[in-house]
């Protein structure tokens, strides 16, 4: 993939992710989207949106479009970047203003991931997630 298959992949992950904040809080603050590679090409999403302090997992059940957009873009980045890294993080402002960040530490990886999951602690979920040794 060329750069600028980079930058629409990340474009329309960033598009995806405002518009599933925009399901729960159509006055979102910001919104955050995680892929967590759990094990070798396969991975985990989520996306949490924000308004002001109060956030809410999204809950992309009844929004298949936005839920394979997500899950499409994010795995995509994950192979565009060498299908090296753990977890990726990828935070949008309403304003349009967005930041994605790269961890190769799988459990920091599934800690953000914890903000898209309920009822777990990030402890919980490190248990859970961590790739088993065979």
């Amino acid at each position: 993939m060329t750069d600028i298959d980079e930058s629409e992949i990340i474009t329309e992950l960033v598009r995806a992710t405002g518009e599933a904040a925009f399901l729960v809080y159509p006055d979102w603050t910001y919104a955050v989207s995680t892929n967590v590679q759990t094990a070798r090409g396969v991975g985990t999403w989520g996306v949490v949106a924000y308004r002001e302090n109060d956030g809410q997992d999204v809950d992309l059940w009844d929004h298949p479009d936005i839920d394979r957009r997500i899950c499409k873009y994010s795995d995509q980045l994950y192979v565009v970047q060498g299908s090296e890294w753990a977890g990726m993080k990828c935070t949008v402002a309403r304003s349009g203003t967005f930041r994605i960040e790269y961890s190769y530490d799988i459990d920091k990886a599934i800690k953000w991931a914890a903000q898209a999951f309920s009822g777990l602690t990030p402890a919980e979920l490190v248990d859970i997630l961590r790739p088993q040794e065979k």
